[in-house]
């Protein structure tokens, strides 16, 4: 009995034992986004898959992933104080030519592309990552978007859901889930200038690039947009509810984890900081030491007013009149400080792995976007009640300090985010538990019917029912039209036969 009993647990957790072999196309991000591919890559070899992961970083921590190394990040070549729309169309097709020419020139790369049916599954960055669309060629695999940046509808549109833009702030705006008819008109105009730009402007340039290696290319885009399944990096208790998919996975928060002890001088740092700590930092693409001079020193005269103790991420060994109060680091474990129960707020450029961490810990944030999705990321912290924004070309010493006082001071920001961390923390099983689930069931049953949303095979018009309400409006037209018709017939008929018995 006990036998058989054994020989049934074996036989029914079989599927699950399969161990299955990985490819994870990242070959370009940011830092963030590397340590989001990394933390999955690790997910996968922990429970025996095989992974290999293509990226232009290199993590100092040990594990089983294989790694490919492109070069040096491009990503971080750029100042992005001097951003602008314009300025990320140009980055994104100078990206994809030197990311082309990095992998498809690399003898690494091309084994792994002649071998690419030898993977279970491909694994891409769902956003601005065309470049990799030759892996999909003839792909037998399942093939995995991750989408980095959270909701995004240009990416959720791939597989046949269209999120309504009246309730889905764009990614380039500062606009929240609940807009008012202006914004909504806004937010409607950008999402078609910008994704018409980027799908006739960007992708033919793509397309015709890709050729000069693959002659006969497939069009880029029908293959690139083909996901069987969609992990999307973020949680309805931080980012609204939207209506997505069962094979849109939600898996916000991945990276976050309980701080682990800091090292003895930070340490003392802040147990000397009476009034606690504040932490800021402008993540891992935009850098300290590009801060335009006059707001830099109106942030070093407001951090020398503070009572509070400031851990300030600086790219710099030093820096000139640095308060008494502040200390720098190149690099700072930030979990670590913003799960210290003495650290009080976070300065931040609102990247979407520094608001989770954020809402993680229970950390109340002041915004100071720089770019791209920043704005809508501080615009949610400051309407939900987390936090508050403070824009580079309304800063002062006495707005930041304002602040900073208010939100240290009036503690319902403390309050709601501490009720956001809570909630994010209280699931059915950690995101790690389901992106592993996930995968190996898009494996098990990669394109299968149950698998697809019918309305990936609709335009716009159908999806809409455009062509159907202008079917019958043009029947209630024909039918007035003729009921008017009818009704003058009529009433002519009447009034001839009036007179002629008169």
């Amino acid at each position: 009995m006990k036998l058989w009993l054994v020989s049934t647990l074996i036989l029914s957790w079989t599927p699950y034992l399969h161990t299955y072999n990985i490819l994870m196309l990242a070959p370009f991000g940011s830092w963030s986004e590397y340590q989001l591919a990394k933390t999955i890559a690790e997910t996968l070899t922990g429970v025996g898959h095989q992974v290999t992961l293509v990226s232009e970083f290199k993590s100092s921590r040990n594990s089983s992933v294989k790694e490919i190394v492109l070069g040096s990040p491009i990503i971080e070549e750029h100042n992005y104080f001097e951003w602008d729309i314009m300025t990320t169309l140009y980055f994104l097709k100078e990206l994809q030519n030197r990311i082309s020419h990095m992998m498809y020139t690399n003898e690494n790369i091309m084994e792994i592309w002649k071998n690419r049916n030898k993977f279970d599954a491909i694994i891409a960055y769902s956003n601005g990552n065309e470049i990799v669309a030759p892996f999909l060629i003839d792909y037998e695999g399942a093939y995995i978007g991750l989408c980095a940046m959270g909701i995004e509808s240009k990416q959720i549109v791939g597989q046949g859901n269209r999120l309504p833009t009246s309730v889905t702030p764009y990614v380039l705006t500062n606009f929240d889930e609940n807009m008012t008819f202006f914004q909504r008109v806004v937010n409607l105009l950008i999402e078609l200038i910008v994704n018409n730009s980027y799908d006739y402007g960007i992708v033919p340039e793509v397309q015709t690039l890709l050729e000069n290696y693959f002659p006969g290319m497939p069009p880029v885009a029908d293959l690139y947009m083909n996901f069987s399944l969609l992990l999307i990096n973020s949680h309805f208790a931080m980012d609204g509810m939207y209506p997505l998919l069962p094979n849109q996975v939600e898996i916000g928060t991945l990276t976050a984890r309980l701080p682990q002890p800091l090292s003895k001088e930070l340490l003392e740092f802040i147990d000397a900081a009476e009034n606690g700590v504040i932490y800021f930092s402008l993540g891992s693409v935009a850098k300290s030491t590009d801060i335009p001079k006059p707001q830099l020193v109106m942030l070093l005269e407001a951090f020398r007013q503070l009572p509070q103790h400031v851990i300030w991420k600086l790219e710099a060994d030093h820096i000139e009149d640095l308060p008494s109060n502040v200390i720098i680091g190149k690099w700072l474990p930030q979990q670590d400080i913003l799960g210290h129960p003495k650290t009080l707020l976070f300065i931040s450029h609102c990247g979407i792995f520094g608001t989770q961490e954020a809402k993680y810990h229970g950390v109340p944030v002041l915004g100071v976007p720089i770019s791209l999705d920043q704005y809508r990321n501080a615009a949610v912290l400051a309407k939900k009640g987390y936090g508050r924004v403070l824009n580079w070309s309304e800063m002062s010493v006495d707005s930041i300090l304002e602040n900073i006082n208010t939100l240290i001071n009036d503690t319902s920001y403390n309050l709601r985010i501490k009720a956001v961390s809570k909630a994010l923390k209280d699931q059915m099983e950690s995101p790690n538990e389901r992106v592993l689930w996930w995968i190996e069931y898009a494996i098990r049953h990669k394109d299968a019917p149950h698998m697809q949303y019918a309305a990936k095979n609709l335009n716009f018009i159908q999806y809409h029912m455009i062509d159907v309400w202008v079917f019958l409006i043009a029947i209630m037209l024909l039918w007035l039209y003729l009921s008017s018709w009818c009704l003058r017939k009529c009433c002519n008929t009447c009034q001839g036969s009036k007179s002629k018995q008169e």
